[in-house]
């Protein structure tokens, strides 16, 4: 009964399922072809972007088809069925499973929202980030992590978020980077009395107070440690408020730090979950400082509650510092799908972005896999309070349809912290560190055993006599040049444009990165 669910849309796994990239010769993609594919074994680096495949499904074999060359490497794990269902979830003939979605209060993902949550996630572990652990700067960090409202990690009776499960992870990984300060702050509202609790989830009482105090043991820290540490602040809900209000605190200091190079230089990070400040907007300086380097939030599209308006990154009527890298994904889910709570379900999906982002940033944690496809089916939490629809309905007849937005109240001190190309220089080159650092980590990795990526890669490329088929499943691939259709199994599987094929003779060629997929997570598309 799945036609109720996607009316009209196509899976797309392209989208979701299949990371496609246009690359050039002139210049390495190595990194990351090699993290995602762990199978090319000669490519060059460059700009990488999404490319959009024709949406036409039907094939008409050319009266004279005219098949490129074809290239194996490395070694194809997939067996003629993993093929097939490639192809046909690629065709619309299967779609995702999600009747699990349908209970314990649960809405399901549409195609499209489960092509945004794809998206997303490659969108994140393709950024450019700045390293903040570095061999290269000796110099302590001091992270900060705040829960949200009524959230506490050492509370057995509530699921633990996801800044409490990163807080615990990133104190487990201080051995190997003993200059690595770890401090967790429970949520508003949590080890206070019954009364004080509602009192303090009504109003974001505590907010300011935790951003404070936060300044205080940095400052301890930073007299013990006898130099002024980098300062990562992470939090979600009430706890992203108190994060953003503490770099804004932190900027005096991080400004007056005394240098031997600016690469040296004290600088602010930030990791945020669905940033909320009800109650406390007028008491908090919410805007990202300058001397803050890189800041990630992921926002919740779904989170209806009017009491649960998001406080963005990007501001609309302030430009980032020159050198800032400010990336904000909109995730199609509820608050507490974004910063955890349930215990379950798209959470583990928001963890696993914030563990790949902080281990490029240069922290120690645990690597553990998750089944994508199979939390997407699971779908987002309905976090609607009684009365929920009724408010938004009235909102509605305003004309306003999106989630309420707060612009961040700015601090004093909004002038950069030096010369805009010394910032902008400094945080490439904290980039490129990150960079190395994550190639040299795979290469580590994989140094005792062949790299074998478990699914199909194909990639399109220029060679001196003409464009060949380059992919570990050589038996499985045919392109029809003529046609220009890709064949799996001697079957239509998608078209390219003129475009596409353009790019490729042009020397940017096409790479095609589809995973294995799990069968039991898809069902036929009964409305085809």
């Amino acid at each position: 009964m799945q036609d109720h669910i996607f009316p009209s849309l196509k899976w797309n796994s392209a989208l979701l399922n299949t990371t496609v990239f246009t690359s050039s010769n002139t210049t390495s993609h190595c990194m990351l072809v090699f993290s995602m594919m762990l199978a090319l074994s000669a490519c060059s680096p460059a700009t990488q972007t999404m490319s959009v495949l024709a949406p036409q499904t039907v094939y008409t074999p050319a009266p004279h088809a005219e098949f490129t060359p074809v290239v194996g490497f490395s070694t194809c794990l997939l067996q003629s069925d993993d093929i097939t269902l490639i192809r046909e979830i690629q065709l619309g003939h299967m779609i995702p499973d999600t009747r699990a979605s349908l209970e314990g209060g649960r809405n399901p993902l549409s195609i499209r929202e489960m092509n945004q949550w794809g998206s997303n996630l490659s969108a994140l572990e393709n950024a450019s980030v700045p390293l903040v652990i570095d061999s290269m700067d000796v110099r302590p960090v001091f992270v900060a992590v705040f829960d949200g409202t009524w959230n506490d990690r050492e509370d057995s009776n509530t699921p633990i978020t996801v800044p409490g499960r990163l807080s615990r992870e990133l104190e487990a990984g201080k051995a190997k980077t003993p200059a690595l300060q770890v401090t967790y702050y429970n949520g508003v509202g949590t080890r206070v009395s019954m009364f004080r609790r509602w009192w303090e989830g009504a109003t974001g009482a505590g907010t300011k107070e935790r951003a404070e105090q936060a300044l205080a043991d940095l400052q301890a820290f930073t007299k013990r440690e006898g130099k002024m540490p980098h300062v990562y602040a992470i939090g979600f809900s009430r706890g992203a408020a108190s994060a953003r209000h503490f770099l804004n605190l932190t900027e005096p200091m991080l400004r007056t730090t005394s240098i031997d190079s600016f690469y040296n230089r004290a600088r602010s990070f930030a990791l945020l979950f669905d940033t909320v400040a009800t109650g406390q907007i007028d008491s908090l300086l919410l805007s990202i400082p300058p001397s803050t380097s890189s800041a990630v939030q992921l926002v919740a599209t779904h989170e209806r509650r009017l009491s649960f308006p998001i406080v963005p990154l990007i501001s609309k009527i302030a430009d980032p510092v020159p050198g800032q890298r400010i990336v904000e994904l909109q995730l199609p889910a509820a608050h507490s799908d974004v910063g955890g709570g349930y215990g379950e379900g798209l959470e583990a999906l928001t963890l696993a972005m914030a563990r790949n982002l902080l281990v490029r940033q240069g922290f120690s944690l645990p690597e553990q896999s998750v089944e994508q496809q199979a939390l997407l089916n699971l779908g987002w939490h309905n976090s609607d309070w009684p009365g929920t629809a009724i408010a938004n309905a009235l909102r509605g007849l305003g004309g306003a349809t999106e989630r309420q937005r707060i612009e961040p109240k700015s601090s004093a001190l909004q002038g950069p912290t030096e010369e805009p190309f010394i910032a902008q220089l400094e945080n490439a080159m904290r980039e490129v560190a990150a960079s190395k650092a994550e190639l040299e980590r795979t290469q580590k990795r994989y140094a005792d055993k062949p790299a074998v990526f478990d699914g199909l890669s194909i990639r399109l490329v220029q060679q001196d006599n003409g464009l060949v088929v380059s992919t570990n499943c050589p038996y499985n691939v045919k392109f029809d040049r003529r046609s220009r259709w890709f064949l799996l199994n001697d079957q239509p599987y998608i078209r390219l444009t003129v475009q596409n094929v353009k790019d490729a003779e042009a020397g940017r060629g096409n790479i095609w990165i589809i995973p294995r997929q799990t069968p039991t997570l898809f069902t036929p598309n009964i409305s085809q």
